[in-house]
């Protein structure tokens, strides 16, 4: 059902209405070892301020945020409806200052300079329309030394999917590697064991970028 498989793509791309809130959720179950395994490939103890490129309903920086008292998670997204809906559902959250969420994306995210420790990004790079764009972004955010996690299935996982034969752009590990590397970027990839998978080994797969010191 081609017109279906294209609707449920654009939905994963840019959720918006019922049929977002609907993606949301199914991402969040679905896509939860791999949120688990970011987590948990992340150091030790997390401090500072942390951007989530791509955060959806904001279920990540939840989960970041109850693992790590103290610290700032800013989550950004070009859907104004799921960031709308994110605001309501961590209100307190949002008024305390642990939770910031705003309209943005992976090339303009609208954060300052060199302003974050971490950054992250799960499931999203397939949809960046300009991943050298998004890359130099994540580069000029970050504090010097800071790290950037970009996390996603491998092409053979998302070829599982029909939806994703619309709008996925599928990436390769040295792809990305060579991406980040050319904006300055120190960057290696990692692969991700996701529990529940048959193919656990070969799932998922980060690439870990640094921004070199001064």
């Amino acid at each position: 059902m081609p017109g279906l498989d294209r609707y449920v793509a654009k939905q994963f791309a840019n959720p918006s209405g019922l049929g977002g809130r609907i993606v949301c959720a199914v991402m969040n179950r679905q896509n939860r070892p791999l949120y688990d395994a970011v987590l948990a490939g992340l150091p030790a103890t997390v401090s500072g301020r942390v951007l989530d490129v791509g955060c959806g309903n904001g279920f990540v920086m939840e989960l970041l945020a109850a693992a790590n008292k103290g610290v700032v998670v800013v989550g950004v997204d070009p859907s104004p409806g799921v960031i709308a809906a994110a605001r309501r559902h961590y209100r307190k959250a949002v008024e305390q200052g642990g939770m910031v969420l705003a309209v943005g994306s992976a090339g303009a995210t609208g954060q300052p300079d060199a302003s974050f420790d971490l950054a992250y990004s799960v499931n999203t790079v397939y949809f960046w329309p300009d991943l050298a764009a998004g890359l130099a972004e994540m580069a000029r955010v970050l504090k010097p030394g800071g790290l950037f996690v970009n996390a996603l299935y491998t092409p053979e996982v998302l070829g599982e999917h029909p939806h994703t034969r619309y709008g996925y752009r599928k990436y390769e590990p040295d792809e990305l590697v060579m991406a980040a590397r050319a904006v300055g970027l120190t960057a290696e990839a990692v692969s991700l064991r996701l529990d529940g998978r048959r193919s656990a080994g070969r799932s998922a797969f980060c690439v870990r970028c640094v921004k070199a010191m001064v």
